[in-house]
């Protein structure tokens, strides 16, 4: 058993490199004194994750559009209230890729894709970046906006080099590139480098990039540093591989999202395991940005849906007041890749929408909702509004859970427990609270007594807490 005073320095040192904790202990431990002890740590409370969606958000072009085989690398920022999202995207197979797209949303979920994509495209015949322009990481920078990116030339194989490029743009759609690409080039022990990631510090800009090694056994990261984004100053590899027979990332440790919470910089890296070649999703800290200390977790994003079922990749991070928002890449093998969408929650609730205003009538009497990931919270309240339009009706809410995502029980019959609700008629309703030791949720709404006359909207939340 974890003490008190072993899990606040195990804390302490977590920077350092020195004692890890497992999550099970960290929130055990995090309940009570030592919460109100260490105020920053909880913030790093990164594994009660989400999927907003069980679907990619953002899918591929129709057939002749230019990302019509992919859309991948996403990265996201936030001007005002809009979601603005470049990735990477190609209209022919492999090495050729088109260019980097540009999307905007207002909720992260439904993206609009630019008109005049793509926004950087692959550079002139015997350019350095005619056969690759992807990776992007963009940043506003005053009144300017930012993009450093990965070239390389044409034709493309196994063996090319990837580069560093940079452009910059007045409205995030127009591009010009740098006259003096590439910026970076691969030196040393890197054969090739890509996926770079961009933090400005007071005046200092900080650039993590994925290398790799001649023959591509392994994929690290590393950091450069410069005063003006164009000239850099490489600091060296901050991030390596485990040592071989790790789980999840004895081959790949690389492609850096890098954001601050409280006194500690944090890392969602892309780990793959030369066992499997999957991709996930890991974390890594850090106090200082060179000296990082992976979290002692299982990975906190992994392949789960049938479309991502090989890679869950590449993630870039909006961190809000009480929530990060995180996009991803997701695929199979020979498959499609396209980006999707989680939420992590910093506080000790998240609230999801089920059922959205679903109009039941003679036509629609059924609705089951997507299923949402709970696992890690102890307990739910359903949030249920009905808006009856003329003789009220009646509607069974069934909560069913899953341990796989795949086979569902019913809450009150399956071997999860008692249901703590049956039915209502011609109410609202609300806190209908239970408890939760499962890792999926969803509910199977069925009306009676619905007509074309008579009908009624229904919306259904959940809100997952401890």
């Amino acid at each position: 058993m974890v003490t008190l005073a072993d899990l606040i320095e195990a804390i302490k040192n977590l920077a350092k490199g020195t004692d890890m904790i497992s999550p099970a202990e960290m929130r055990e431990a995090l309940r009570g004194e030592l919460r109100r002890e260490l105020i920053d740590w909880p913030k790093l409370r990164l594994l009660k994750l989400i999927r907003r969606s069980e679907t990619p958000v953002l899918t591929v072009g129709v057939a002749g559009a230019w990302d019509q085989i992919t859309a991948e690398d996403p990265e996201v920022i936030k001007v005002g209230a809009t979601y603005v999202l470049y990735y990477s995207g190609r209209r022919n197979a492999w090495p050729r890729y088109m260019g980097i797209g540009r999307a905007t949303s207002a909720d992260g979920v439904t993206w609009v894709k630019e008109v005049t994509n793509p926004v950087l495209a692959q550079g002139v015949a015997g350019a350095w970046d005619e056969g690759i322009v992807r990776d992007s990481c963009v940043m506003r920078d005053g009144v300017t906006y930012k993009m450093w990116y990965a070239g390389s030339s044409f034709p493309v194989t196994a063996d090319t080099r990837h580069y560093v490029g940079y452009a910059t743009s007045l409205d995030g759609i127009v591009w010009t590139k740098f006259g003096g690409n590439p910026v970076l080039s691969p030196s040393g022990e890197e054969w090739s480098i890509g996926d770079p990631f961009i933090k400005k510090i007071g005046d200092t800009y900080y650039l993590f990039y994925t290398a790799l090694n001649v023959g591509d056994t392994k994929r690290w990261t590393s950091l450069a540093t410069s005063s003006d984004g164009v000239t850099w100053t490489k600091v060296g590899k901050v991030l390596d591989v485990g040592p071989i027979g790790d789980t999840y990332d004895d081959y790949n440790a690389a492609d850096p999202e890098i954001f601050a919470l409280g006194s500690l910089y944090v890392n969602f890296y892309t780990a793959v395991s030369l066992t499997d070649r999957v991709e996930r999703i890991c974390i890594a800290v850090s106090s200082d940005l060179v000296n990082w200390r992976k979290l002692a977790a299982s990975p906190l994003i992994s392949p789960l849906y049938g479309w991502e079922a090989s890679s869950t990749a590449e993630a870039t991070v909006v961190k809000e007041k009480d929530r990060l928002l995180v996009w991803y890449e997701g695929g199979t093998p020979g498959a499609l890749m396209q980006i999707g969408f989680a939420e992590i929650s910093l506080t000790d609730r998240i609230e999801q929408l089920l059922v959205g205003n679903i109009t039941f009538n003679n036509v629609i009497t059924t609705y089951t909702s997507r299923a949402v990931q709970c696992d890690g919270f102890r307990k739910f309240t359903l949030l249920v509004n009905k808006n009856v339009a003329n003789t009220p009706t009646n509607i069974e809410v069934q909560v069913q859970v899953s341990d796989d995502g795949v086979t569902f029980y019913e809450l009150k019959n399956g071997p999860f427990g008692s249901l703590f609700y049956e039915r209502t008629a011609g109410q609202e309703y609300d806190a209908q609270s239970g408890d939760l030791a499962v890792k999926f949720l969803r509910v199977v709404c069925t009306a009676t007594g619905t007509t074309a006359v008579n009908t009624f909207t229904l919306t259904v939340k959940v809100v997952l807490a401890e």
